[in-house]
């Protein structure tokens, strides 16, 4: 018995020194943390760079950061006249990024952190991070010396104004982009339904009033959105907690309208259902 005994745990200590996986120092250990501190082996272009993490090269993409191609073709073309600007203009523009950039970041350390708001990483395995150096955004810095590309910009980013289509009900809208209709629900607020159903009589019943009073604030609120907001141009901002999409694939979002926050208009209002 002792001698099985003895095998077992060698067997199991074999094992345990065998299996790197949770291992922080393996080579095969993912870097998802938040943020951690690396040092720049390389610049491929003004938005990736070439690190090494526990002995592993990894590709770091920066967020939301778009260049100019360091090659003539499609995209630079798309690029130059989104731009306004020649594509011989556009090139000088990269190349010069990428001399910035070397200078900047090359074999210096540097910040990389997670964005909340976006995947770890990309579908090539590529790592989504912002990156800061000497405490500044290596993105804004970027910016502010006008290295960076134009690009169109999507509903699906952090900030997106578009031009209110069509009013649905207090806290739900669309609009188009790009001959594309978007529809969008309001966070932070729930006004009432503009019709009789089973969903108006439990607001109705939640807030201890008649059915009746509840279409009426539910109608007041989708009128009070088509003066506030139809044909109106609005920011739609994304929410840190709340995920891209509901259930019926509306947009998630807050709303801005001339600087204010359109969910406390419809609460100073009296709109909101609580």
């Amino acid at each position: 018995m002792k001698k099985l005994s003895l095998l077992l745990l060698s067997l199991l200590l074999f094992y345990s020194c065998g299996d790197n996986s949770s291992n922080p120092d393996s080579n095969n250990y993912i870097p998802n943390e938040w943020e951690l501190e690396v040092t720049v082996d390389s610049i491929i272009n003004v938005n990736k760079i070439v690190t090494t993490i526990n002995n592993k090269k990894y590709s770091v993409v920066v967020v939301d950061l778009h260049c100019f191609e360091l090659e003539r073709n499609e995209i630079l073309t798309n690029q130059a006249k989104i731009a306004g600007i020649s594509e011989d203009s556009a090139l000088s523009i990269a190349r010069n990024a990428v001399e910035f950039a070397k200078e900047l970041l090359l074999k210096k350390k540097i910040i990389i952190r997670r964005d909340s708001l976006q995947s770890n990483s990309l579908p090539t395995g590529e790592l989504l991070r912002h990156i800061f150096i000497n405490g500044l955004r290596y993105d804004s810095i970027i910016v502010a010396n006008k290295l960076n590309a134009p690009r169109r910009p999507s509903p699906d980013d952090k900030e997106f104004y578009a031009i209110v289509n069509w009013i649905y009900d207090g806290d739900t809208f669309d609009f188009k982009y790009e001959g594309v209709l978007y529809k969008v629900r309001v966070l932070n607020i729930d006004c009432y339904e503009t019709q009789i159903n089973e969903r108006l009589e439990e607001q109705a019943k939640r807030n201890k009033i008649s059915v009746d009073s509840a279409l009426a604030l539910g109608l007041a609120a989708k009128d009070f959105a088509i003066k506030t907001l139809k044909g109106k141009e609005i920011l739609l901002i994304r929410s840190l907690q709340a995920p891209n999409y509901d259930v019926y694939n509306r947009y998630l979002r807050y709303v801005k309208i001339n600087g204010m926050s359109y969910d406390s208009l419809i609460i100073v209002n009296g709109f909101h259902a609580k």
